[in-house]
């Protein structure tokens, strides 16, 4: 994966005004929708109390395909 054009899960949230979960769930239903490796896309980040969470981070086609879905 290219990773100059990509775009996570959180930044996809605070563009379209989500919460992240919801995004997250979204991307889930995307991934099983086009039978693709979750794995692929799975990566993390650590928060403000400095826990690691789960977020995804998409290339530019599948951002395209959750955005406008």
């Amino acid at each position: 994966m290219n990773l100059k054009h990509t775009m996570t899960s959180r930044e996809i949230a605070e563009l379209t005004g989500k919460r992240h979960d919801n995004v997250l769930a979204d991307c889930e239903k995307m991934f099983t929708a086009l039978k693709i490796q979750v794995s692929e896309y799975l990566d993390s980040y650590k928060d403000s109390t400095g826990r690691t969470l789960k977020q995804y981070r998409l290339d530019r086609d599948l951002t395209m395909t959750l955005v406008t879905k």
